[in-house]
Formats: C-alpha cells, structure tokens, sequence
C-alpha cells in the first residue's frame, strides 16, 4: 500500500473522463470543492468565472487520514478584477506583458494528520 500523491495543473476540471478515470482507478481527489478565505471560489478566474483546473489526489491511504484542503488565496496574491468585480490571481504575465505578479492560478495547501 504505497502512499501517493499525484498535484498539479491538470488543466482539466474534476468531472472529467480524464480525472474520473484517477478516481475510478482508487485515487482521491481531496482538492474537491476547496475554497479560499479571501474570495476564490476556484483556483484560476477567466473571464469573471472561477474553475479549478488544478487537483491533488492522493491513494485511498492517505485520504483515510483527517486531512484539510483550500486554495491559498492571501491577499498579496489577488488583485480586484475591474472588468467582472470581485479578485483574481495577481499574475506574472499577460501575454508578453510582465505585470510583477505571481501567477495566474492560486496554489493549493492540503494538510494530512
């Protein structure tokens, strides 16, 4: 019973055939409905929308574990979205613009005991 952690940008959403297929095959995805505490409903925002294109999953073994998982959305990470209200990522580039930023999706942080 190995423990394994697969993370990442999947960009891919969680009900995806793709990502189904980790879930059928015994993976959790226990990044499943994370929320931030400073307004991100989702690890990236286009066009006004939050979604979450990046996962962790992790074997049955450690998801029996208490665990917690949320995106990292401190506010030195976000800026106001002017065009749709509301945050989104402060990132790093907008095509060859470099706007000294972080990145254009939040990190997440999961905690296992």
């Amino acid at each position: 019973d190995a423990y394994m952690l697969l993370m990442g940008d999947f960009n891919d959403y969680a009900d995806s055939p793709a990502l189904q297929l980790l879930e059928q095959h015994g993976l959790v995805n226990v990044s499943k409905g994370a929320q931030g505490s400073n307004g991100a409903k989702g690890t990236y925002r286009y066009q006004g929308d939050w979604g979450s294109l990046d996962h962790i999953f992790v074997s049955e073994n450690l998801a029996n574990n208490e665990h917690s998982c949320i995106i990292y959305d401190a506010p030195f990470l976000l800026e106001k979205d002017t065009k749709y209200g509301g945050v989104k990522p402060r990132r790093n580039y907008l095509g060859p613009r470099y706007l000294n930023g972080f990145s254009d999706h939040l990190p997440l942080v999961l905690r296992i005991k």
